[in-house]
C-alpha cells in the first residue's frame, strides 16, 4: 500500500500541472486500457458499456459500492494493479486541478487581477474615497439604468475589493497606459466616473480614456473648475463636476431649504428625482408649455430643461413655453421614476 500510496502522490504532482485536454486523453486512455485488460480477464459481468463506466468511476473516485467486482484472479490483480492506481490518481488530479482554479480565481478576484474586458453596458468607476464612494455606488445601484449590468471598480493604488458582493474589481499599477482601463471594459462600458485623489490624477486618466474615444459617457470630477475647463476644450463630448460647497452654503443661507432641495433632485429612492432622456429622431417638434404641461398631467412629472445634446451643451432651464422641442434634444425632468420616449411622446 505504500508503494501505491507514493506512486498516486508522485503521478499526481506530475499531472497537476497539464491542461484539462491532456487530463482528458490521459482519462479515457485509462479508461480503455482497464477495460481491455478486464475483458483479456474475462470479466464479462463488468465490460458491459454501462456496468463499466459505472464501475470506473466508483472505483476511481473511492466510493466503493461493492455491488460489483472482479471475479477472478486476473481480474482483481488488473483492479488491484492498474484500475485503482490510474483511477485514483487521476481523480485527485481533477480535484487538485478544480480545488487550484478556485482559489486562483478568488484570490486573483480579490486582488484586482481579472479582466472585464467582455462585459458590455456597465459602468466603471474609476477611484475609490471610502465612504463618499461607497455612497457613490449605492446611488447607482438604487437606478435601473444603472444597475443592470453591474459596476467595475477601477484603482491605481494598493487595495482589495471593498465591495466583493457589490462591485467588480480591477487594480493596477496606474492608468496612464490604457490597460487597466481595458481590463475594467472599457470598450463595452456604457458609461464612466472617474473621481481619483487630486485634479492631476483626474485629468491624466481621462485623457487616457478619451484617447482611445471610447463609446461611454464619461464624467470626471475636478476640484478646480479651471482644470475642467481644459479638459471640456480638448474633448467637449465629456462631461465634467466641480466642486459647489462653498455655493450651495452661501445660497442655502440666502434662500432656506435649498440644500434640500438639492438633495432630494440627486437622491434615487427619496421622492422625485432630476432625471435626463435624449429625445429620439422620430420625435415631434413640440413647444415646451405643451410637453410641460403634458408630462404633469400624464406622469406628475415636471419638465425642467433642454440642451442641445447629452452632455449639456446649449443647456436652457426653465425656457419660454414657446422654445420647440426637437428630436435628438436632452430633455431634463423631474419625476418619481425614469421616463422612457414613449411615455413622453405620449404627452405630445
Amino acid at each position: 500500500m505504500l508503494l501505491i500510496a507514493t506512486l498516486v502522490r508522485t503521478v499526481s504532482r506530475h499531472l497537476r500541472t497539464v491542461s484539462w485536454q491532456l487530463f482528458a486523453g490521459c482519462l479515457l486512455a485509462h479508461c480503455l486500457l482497464s477495460w481491455a485488460l478486464m475483458t483479456w480477464a474475462g470479466e464479462e459481468k463488468l465490460t458491459t458499456l454501462v456496468v463499466w463506466l459505472y464501475y470506473y468511476m466508483v472505483t476511481a473516485t473511492t466510493v466503493g459500492y461493492g455491488d460489483f467486482s472482479p471475479q477472478s484472479d486476473a481480474g482483481r490483480l488488473v483492479a488491484v494493479l492498474v484500475v485503482l492506481p490510474g483511477g485514483v490518481s487521476l481523480f485527485a488530479v481533477m480535484v487538485g486541478k478544480v480545488t487550484t482554479q478556485l482559489a486562483d480565481f478568488w484570490r486573483r478576484r480579490a486582488m484586482g487581477k481579472l479582466d472585464f474586458n467582455d462585459l458590455h453596458g456597465h459602468t466603471i468607476l474609476v477611484g475609490w474615497h471610502g465612504e463618499a464612494s461607497e455612497r457613490m455606488v449605492e446611488l447607482l445601484l438604487q437606478d435601473c439604468t444603472t444597475d443592470d449590468e453591474g459596476i467595475v471598480l477601477a484603482v491605481a493604488q494598493e487595495m482589495d475589493n471593498p465591495l466583493p458582493d457589490k462591485l467588480r474589481f480591477v487594480r493596477g499599477e496606474s492608468f496612464h497606459s490604457g490597460t487597466l482601463l481595458h481590463r475594467a471594459g472599457l470598450n463595452g462600458a456604457a458609461r464612466i466616473l472617474v473621481y481619483g485623489h487630486d485634479d492631476e490624477e483626474n485629468l491624466a486618466t481621462a485623457l487616457a480614456i478619451l484617447r482611445d474615444r471610447p463609446k461611454a459617457h464619461v464624467v470626471v470630477h475636478f476640484d478646480d473648475g479651471a482644470v475642467a475647463q481644459i479638459l471640456k476644450q480638448l474633448y467637449p463630448a465629456a462631461e465634467t463636476t466641480s466642486t459647489l460647497a462653498v455655493e450651495m452654503l452661501v445660497r442655502a443661507a440666502q434662500d432656506p431649504g435649498t440644500s434640500a432641495v438639492t438633495n432630494e433632485l440627486l437622491t434615487p429612492g427619496q421622492g422625485p428625482t432630476q432625471y435626463a432622456l435624449t429625445l429620439p429622431a422620430d420625435f415631434p417638434p413640440t413647444p415646451f408649455g405643451k410637453l410641460f404641461v403634458g408630462l404633469k398631467e400624464r406622469h406628475d412629472a415636471t419638465a425642467l430643461g433642454l440642451s442641445a445634446d447629452r452632455v449639456g451643451v446649449g443647456l436652457k432651464l426653465n425656457p419660454a413655453a414657446s422654445e420647440i422641442v426637437s428630436p435628438l434634444h436632452t430633455l431634463y425632468y423631474m419625476a418619481h421614476q425614469r421616463l422612457d420616449a414613449t411615455a413622453v411622446r405620449n404627452c405630445v
